[in-house]
């Protein structure tokens, strides 16, 4: 599968006619690394990346010893104390991108940090990949979103060049 952001949506209809249907946001990344790229890149607490044969990479995983697999970049910050996970971070190259408070009844703050001058574009999907809202603006800058949202889980997605990074995002 190629690296992106992807919605599935899976409808199952029974014997009667009645239907449900559900939808999940799916995050790919390329975890390939090694000389050879048959190794898996595992990202440990948010901090460090290691290279492990996949067998390895398994072990790690099943054991919760504190590993994710892809790159740290990808990540928000782990180890948060409960009252702190209100704010998604996720670490970029030159800076970082937050949304808070997450979850919330009301609406979100997305504040953007970088040294890039590129503009942002932001775009909202609700549970079943539907684009809801799209804002576009400078970066260092904080944007407000989501008054208007139904309860539900929503995906915002954040471009600045050729740089895209997603946050799931849930409104009460």
């Amino acid at each position: 599968m190629v690296p992106g952001n992807y919605i599935y949506t899976v409808t199952v209809t029974d014997a009667a006619g009645c239907t449900a249907t559900a939808s999940k946001a799916i995050h790919v990344v390329d975890a390939r690394c090694g000389p050879k790229n048959d190794e898996v890149r595992i990202c440990w607490f948010g901090t460090s990346q290691s290279c492990l044969k996949q067998w390895q990479a398994i072990l790690a995983l099943y054991y919760g010893v504190g590993g994710q697999v892809g790159p740290c970049n990808i990540y928000s910050a782990t180890g948060a104390k409960k009252e702190e996970r209100i704010k998604e971070n996720l670490l970029l190259n030159d800076g970082k991108i937050s949304v808070y408070p997450n979850p919330s009844g009301q609406f979100f703050n997305l504040n953007t940090q970088t040294l890039k001058t590129e503009q942002l574009q932001i775009r909202i999907f609700d549970a079943f990949g539907r684009e809801v809202e799209q804002l576009k603006g400078p970066a260092n800058k904080t944007y407000t979103f989501g008054h208007q949202y139904k309860p539900g889980m929503y995906m915002v997605e954040v471009m600045q060049g050729v740089e895209k990074y997603t946050f799931k995002v849930i409104k009460l």
